[in-house]
């Protein structure tokens, strides 16, 4: 009997440890520690369908186990956002320090934090190249656009051993997407301020 139950022990043990931890659902945690009181928050990806309301418990922080296909997702959070790269295997922690200066308090710990940090640093690099986009001309708007594509680019390059491929394409199409996006609001802008 007690043979039995050391070896139904070990396989245990030794079947846990063969788990590909593809199989593993995505582990979220969430916490803001200056900030309005938030009760739900949404992840939705961009292509799937997915839209996952995820609820806050009684101190404001919110925690979910996720079965997810790998890829970028929106993590709305009512007056702001921010996009982060999720599969299953990642147990992921994100910390808003301040929401008053969201983009620069957001961190990530946990197993996912370089791809989610490098997300967030993108951010803000992009906001500081195009704040001024409507007193840029539109040469300026141009020069600014490439220097923040080949710097985004050559990231990508340095930081290839951590992206997986399918991150990797994922990353360039979303910066493509951003890119096509400020271009139109810049023609707005330009179109309205020459009228």
């Amino acid at each position: 009997m007690k043979t039995t139950s050391i070896f139904i022990a070990v396989c245990a043990l030794f079947l846990t440890a063969c788990m590909n931890p593809q199989d593993t659902p995505v582990i979220l945690r969430l916490s803001i520690s200056n900030g309005p009181p938030i009760d739900t928050l949404f992840l939705s990806d961009y292509h799937q369908g997915v839209n996952i309301a995820l609820v806050a418990d009684s101190q404001g922080n919110f925690h979910d186990t996720l079965d997810l296909k790998e890829g970028l997702y929106y993590l709305d959070f009512g007056l702001e956002y921010t996009t982060v790269y999720l599969k299953n295997g990642y147990d992921l922690a994100i910390h808003i320090g301040d929401f008053e200066v969201f983009d620069e308090s957001i961190k990530a710990s946990g197993k996912g934090k370089k791809v989610n940090n490098f997300l967030f640093e993108q951010l803000l690099e992009k906001e500081a190249t195009f704040d001024d986009i409507a007193a840029l001309e539109p040469d300026e708007f141009e020069r600014s656009k490439q220097y923040f594509l080949e710097s985004q680019q050559q990231k990508l390059s340095k930081l290839s051993f951590i992206f997986p491929t399918k991150m990797s394409a994922a990353l360039t199409d979303k910066l493509d997407n951003e890119l096509d996006e400020y271009d139109l609001y810049y023609q707005r802008l330009y179109s309205f301020k020459q009228s």
